[in-house]
């Protein structure tokens, strides 16, 4: 039981990395996507320049924001299946000493 819970565990942490990995990917790449699309974002260069710059400042701020909250999930994460763990094997320890015969 003790492997089943922890592979599920390191199963939802590859899936917690690959949704923050994303969520990296779409920050870091709307700044990109903006300078190389500058003539379609907006018809003023006043804009332009402002929207690339609070995407620059997003993806400064939101890196270190990502890495912040993947670290307090991850940790829920290995935490929750650690808990689960012990619970599972104190269940099956108590479950094997009442029925053992007196």
């Amino acid at each position: 039981m003790k492997k089943i819970v922890w592979g599920l565990g390191l199963t939802a942490l590859a899936l917690w990395s690959l949704l923050t990995w994303g969520t990296y990917a779409l920050v870091t790449g709307a700044g990109d996507f903006v300078a190389a699309n500058a003539d379609l974002v907006a018809a003023w260069p006043e804009w332009q320049y402002w929207l690339q710059w609070s995407l620059r400042l997003v993806e400064a701020f939101g890196v270190a924001l990502l890495w912040a909250i993947w670290g307090v999930g991850a940790l829920f994460i290995v935490g929750g299946t650690w808990l689960v763990g012990r619970l599972t094997a104190s269940a099956q320890r108590f479950r094997t000493l009442a029925t053992r015969p007196v």
